[in-house]
């Protein structure tokens, strides 16, 4: 800290000889203070945000740097006092996330103490509590019916936790192979129990009401339900009964001419 509130100050670039004039050598002293000086200020600058960062570029050193800030931010100005608190009771949540909104309250909090008018937690803990949104609302009321005050970190903790709940109760269900199979085939599979599955085909599925000797698929040619080419079976069975009626047709065209002189002679 001595080198930011201004304890430990700068030493001579060059010594100096015998009657105190400067020289051309350069004091060893200096180079160690500018090390030590630059890491200082490093860590000051690694910690402001982009936009304060922007106003302190012009600074070489930690003490003339935080000198900047001390003025821009911890300055009691009753103004810019009214101005904070003003707006971190106007901070909702709205769409952000419970850590996110966390941040940005925490960050006028701190500015509000940097200001020399530091916010007590239960004036904290009642702006969250009131502008978490009704999302919130039941977790709030918990928290509020406890006996002992609630803590930053518990509530922090159990807003954080319901979100998780939320998060986790709408989520999008993912399809499983059972409906993936039904949103590509624009249907699920029959499980041959509805209307109209009175009848198998002989390959022993459920024909769904068509023709009992449909045995194969126009479309694919594989045995299936539905189809326009007959069974084969059936087709050569009805070809084999066709040719027996037509080897008949003379043995029985003769006896019916038998017949027929017989009975026109008596």
């Amino acid at each position: 800290m001595s080198f930011v509130n201004g304890a430990t100050v700068a030493p001579s670039p060059f010594l100096t000889d015998d009657k105190g004039k400067l020289t051309d050598a350069i004091n060893p002293a200096y180079d160690t203070w500018i090390q030590q000086d630059q890491l200082v200020l490093s860590w000051i600058n690694g910690s402001l945000s982009s936009t304060v960062l922007a106003t302190v570029t012009r600074f070489t050193s930690a003490r003339s740097t935080w000198v900047a800030l001390e003025n821009r931010f911890a300055s009691p100005n009753q103004n810019r006092i009214l101005q904070l608190r003003s707006e971190l009771f106007r901070t909702a949540r709205g769409d952000s996330s419970i850590a996110d909104y966390l941040d940005k309250v925490n960050a006028i909090v701190d500015n509000l103490a940097l200001s020399g008018s530091p916010l007590p937690d239960s004036d904290l803990l009642a702006v969250i509590m009131n502008n978490v949104g009704p999302l919130y609302e039941s977790t709030v009321a918990s928290a509020q019916a406890r006996e002992t005050p609630i803590t930053y970190a518990d509530l922090e903790a159990l807003l954080l936790s319901a979100e998780q709940r939320h998060l986790a109760l709408h989520a999008p269900a993912r399809d499983g192979p059972a409906t993936a199979m039904v949103a590509a085939h624009g249907r699920a599979p029959s499980r041959g129990r509805g209307r109209g599955s009175g009848r198998f085909s002989f390959r022993g599925g459920h024909s769904g009401g068509s023709a009992p000797w449909s045995g194969s698929s126009s479309a694919t040619g594989h045995p299936g339900f539905s189809g326009s080419t007959p069974c084969p079976r059936l087709v050569s069975s009805a070809l084999s009964r066709l040719r027996m009626v037509v080897n008949l047709y003379p043995l029985l065209t003769t006896e019916i001419l038998i017949h027929a002189r017989k009975a026109s002679s008596t």
